[in-house]
């Protein structure tokens, strides 16, 4: 199922629960659920282009969902739609810096 239109505090709840979430699998993602949660941050992105915050906050938790080889390759199919991000908010520090972030984040 998509994701509706967050509101910011939700979306900072999502990006707790995430990082929660792998910890409690001991740093496995699938187990985690994070798979999952991957396509949801992905739908939410595309629903909310032109919303700098959940973009910025997406990228955030997308940077989290990067834990090992595995989830940083799952996470790095999602590189067209953080470059659509920063296309469509160029003008957003915030959606620039956190995007930048989680770019790098996957190159490391």
């Amino acid at each position: 199922p998509k994701m509706k239109s967050a509101k910011p505090r939700d979306l900072q709840s999502a990006v707790e629960v995430a990082q929660d979430a792998i910890k409690g699998a001991a740093g496995d993602w699938k187990a985690a659920g994070m798979d999952v949660v991957l396509e949801e941050v992905i739908n939410l992105m595309d629903a909310e282009a032109d919303n700098a915050f959940v973009l910025s906050r997406s990228c955030e938790s997308l940077r989290y969902m990067a834990v090992d080889d595995e989830s940083r390759s799952a996470v790095g199919n999602s590189i067209p739609t953080i470059l659509r991000a920063m296309a469509l908010n160029e003008n957003s520090s915030e959606v620039q810096g956190y995007c930048s972030g989680t770019l790098v984040h996957l190159a490391a």
